[in-house]
């Protein structure tokens, strides 16, 4: 079962261009309840448009329409989802591309010195080929939800990988998962996934794994869809590739067969270019590549794999120099120098981006050297349902509340640790500290992107960055931090906790969200509220009080 947008999945990209006024109608067509948000847009002066239940409006109920309004003040990929439950992995998601102003500065210079590359570029990047990734479960989200609350059982488990929403679900044989066979996964199933009694992977002694369903995580059956297509045109010389992770589990890595992938933008910002052979790409966040069209003219395998135990799978779609992105292949091109093997196992000596090292593009993109607050939040699972981004998770009922954003006041009904408020003009300093539990989590801030100025192994023991800072500065990067929307904690190493540190400038009042983006860890409750200058609110518009119409 899918939910559909305009019949499709995922649904139609919305294209606009820097400076555009969109409105964008959502009918509730569905049996289900559910909010569109724009992910990565900054929603500069229409908080209203956030798309967060709870928070900036009510559910949009079957049969309802709702209007949202914002004016495109970035450029680059974004995407937009329902933002209740695990709604978007059934369907509901699509990808957006904003086309940059004239005026702006690209760095395509740094990619090449040739005045007809830079030019090829720019075109390109006037108009990129998006390849939307997700995995893809054959349950249902609520069921996977209430399997996960029947067993006790985190359901680590999908089916299949896809590009732009087709793919096929892969049984190879057992001797393909040789390479991952170790302490941590001494066994896996058919679908590459760890045995749900595997207490490495699921930990907690209530759980029930002779209770799973036998098809999520056992039974494996091949099938023939068709693979995408991704067509460019080698007279152009070059091509730009706009990734999006829509899934709602696995963070996924992708590789080009015979291409090099220089890295130009990330979260819709550009960053200084970096040529690499893998781009790893945590859920929700996007990245822009070139990619040079010098090869033999021909079809060539774009490989995408989950990144990391609990599951190796892979999946596939094709490059094309001759064939149109509205058709499909039935079988892949012959491997010509792949940078991966099913799984994710890197071959010949290929490398994949630390998009720690991406460096914001122009170099005044830079932090402000001191911060106003600093606010500590302990990333942990409390049991095997439950996650916290503050010391206790955000319930799930809290969706259907009145909207904090029309009810600021209610906020300090809510328990103070999954609430953050500060006013206008601050410069906050965020540090998500993770216990020493995998994974890491792709931390996604609505609103405004932040730098990452500090990651590290161990306790953050500090008050602040700025203690921090004078006591361990290799931790951290004041002069050319990466300027995100999503931020991934670093993996736990040697069972210690790890932290990672943002900073941002609050110039919009708002009332918004930050949440770790894997699905199952927002409805376990790692999210918070972020109240953003609310004295400084504007007015709602009457159109919004009246559910958007």
């Amino acid at each position: 079962m899918a939910y559909l947008v305009n019949g499709q999945t995922p649904g139609p990209e919305i294209r606009a261009r820097e400076g555009d006024d969109l409105e964008i109608s959502v009918k509730n067509a569905s049996p289900v309840n559910f909010t569109i948000h724009f992910h990565g847009i900054n929603q500069r002066g229409t908080p209203w448009s956030d798309g967060v239940p709870g928070v900036t409006q009510a559910m949009i109920l079957p049969g309802e329409v709702f209007v949202y309004k914002w004016t495109a003040t970035q450029s680059g990929v974004y995407w937009y989802h329902a933002h209740s439950r695990e709604l978007y992995d059934d369907g509901i998601r699509g990808p957006i591309y904003l086309e940059s102003s004239d005026s702006q500065p690209t760095p395509f210079g740094l990619i090449s010195s040739d005045p007809q590359d830079i030019t090829a570029m720019e075109s390109a990047d006037k108009n990129p080929q998006v390849l939307s990734l997700s995995d893809r479960k054959h349950v249902n989200s609520e069921k996977d939800i209430e399997e996960w609350q029947r067993t006790h059982v985190e359901q680590l488990c999908v089916d299949s990988l896809l590009i732009n929403g087709r793919g096929r679900v892969i049984c190879p044989p057992q001797e393909t998962f040789a390479p991952y066979i170790g302490f941590a996964t001494p066994t896996l199933t058919a679908k590459g996934c760890a045995f749900p009694n595997n207490p490495g992977v699921y930990p907690y002694s209530d759980g029930k794994p002779d209770l799973v369903d036998s098809d999520v995580f056992f039974t494996c059956r091949n099938t023939t869809a068709p693979f995408s297509v991704v067509s460019v045109d080698p007279g152009s010389k070059w091509a730009s590739l706009a990734f999006v992770n829509m899934a709602g589990l696995w963070q996924i890595k992708v590789s080009i067969d015979s291409h090099k992938l220089y890295v130009y933008s990330a979260d819709g910002q550009y960053h200084k270019p970096q040529p690499v052979d893998i781009i790893t790409i945590p859920v929700g966040e996007r990245f822009q590549a070139m990619i040079k069209l010098d090869q033999p003219v021909a079809d060539y395998t774009i490989r995408i794999a989950a990144d990391e135990a609990p599951q190796f799978i892979s999946g596939f779609a094709v490059l094309s120099y001759t064939r149109p992105s509205s058709a499909t292949v039935d079988s892949l091109p012959q491997d010509v120098h792949p940078a991966m093997a099913y799984g994710g196992l890197v071959l010949n000596n290929s490398t994949t981006l630390d998009a720690m090292t991406l460096q914001p593009f122009p170099e005044t993109l830079a932090p402000p050297k001191e911060s106003t607050h600093t606010f500590i939040l302990d990333l942990n699972r409390t049991n095997s349902l439950t996650w916290t981004l503050g010391h206790n998770p955000y319930q799930p009922f809290l969706e259907l509340i009145t909207p904090l954003l029309l009810a600021p006041q209610d906020a300090s009904k809510l328990d103070p640790s999954i609430v953050f408020s500060y006013p206008l003009g601050s410069v906050i300093d965020m540090v998500f500290q993770a216990q020493a539990i995998p994974p890491s989590h792709p931390i996604h801030k609505h609103g405004k992107k932040a730098w990452i100025i500090g990651v590290g192994t161990g306790a953050f023991t500090w008050d602040s960055v700025a203690t921090a800072m004078k006591e361990q500065p290799s931790f951290f990067n004041l002069k050319n931090p990466p300027l995100r929307d999503g931020f991934v904690t670093p993996f736990p190493i040697n069972n210690e906790p790890t932290f990672l540190v943002i900073r941002y400038i609050v110039t919009d009042p708002a009332v918004t969200f930050i949440h770790c983006h894997i699905s199952g860890h927002l409805v376990g409750g790692m999210a918070a509220v972020l109240m953003e200058g609310v004295d400084k609110l504007p007015p709602i518009p009457p159109y919004y009080r009246n559910a958007g119409l």
